[in-house]
């Protein structure tokens, strides 16, 4: 099943980082999709208020998905991600050594 980034009007993201968890959801008017290139990229603001905004870019490549952000923790690059698809959403999960990211983008 493929993911339609044009269909999607919010974004929620839950960061799992050693024994921390950080709840996100995206900053209202962020979210721009790029037909073209197979992107959708957000900004996202944590719920608590604890850090500054940052962006998030989601790719498709060839049937895969990639993680891009500039977040401060986050070391430059792309991350591979993996997908699930339910009716309403579709959920992009990155696990990397000591830290999970869930991705929820909402319709």
């Amino acid at each position: 099943m493929k993911t339609h980034f044009n269909s999607v009007n919010r974004v929620k993201a839950t960061w799992l980082y050693e024994d921390e968890i950080y709840f996100y959801e995206s900053v209202p008017g962020s979210i721009i999709v790029n037909p073209k290139a197979k992107t959708i990229r957000f900004e996202l603001r944590e719920l608590s208020e604890r850090e500054d905004n940052f962006e998030v870019l989601v790719r498709e490549t060839n049937g895969s998905y990639v993680f891009e952000t500039d977040h401060e923790l986050v070391a430059e690059g792309t991350y591979p991600l993996r997908r699930f698809v339910a009716d309403d959403e579709s959920i992009f999960f990155l696990e990397d050594g000591s830290e999970r990211i869930y991705i929820h983008l909402l319709q």
